[in-house]
């Protein structure tokens, strides 16, 4: 959900494929190691409307949606704390 955020604010694309999403964790934080799985935890989130699934598109993306946002400002803010 960060990297989607970050991402989003960034560069204002706002969709990533779970492809883009393991690409970019690979090659920001490659010391971390691989992401796996990044559908179903996605798929996760999803059931608690934290982000949502675009699957007009092949392949489907992935956004954060209003609440997927605000979980995520409050982490960021309480790390800056």
């Amino acid at each position: 959900m960060y990297l989607i955020y970050v991402i989003s604010r960034g560069s204002g694309i706002s969709e990533l494929t779970s492809s883009q999403i393991t690409s970019t964790f690979a090659a920001t934080f490659r010391e971390l190691g691989e992401l796996k799985n990044v559908k179903r935890d996605l798929g996760g989130r999803k059931q608690k409307a934290e982000v949502a699934e675009n699957t007009t598109v092949a392949p489907t993306t992935w956004y954060l949606t209003l609440a997927g946002e605000k979980i995520v400002e409050e982490l960021i803010s309480k790390a800056k704390s």
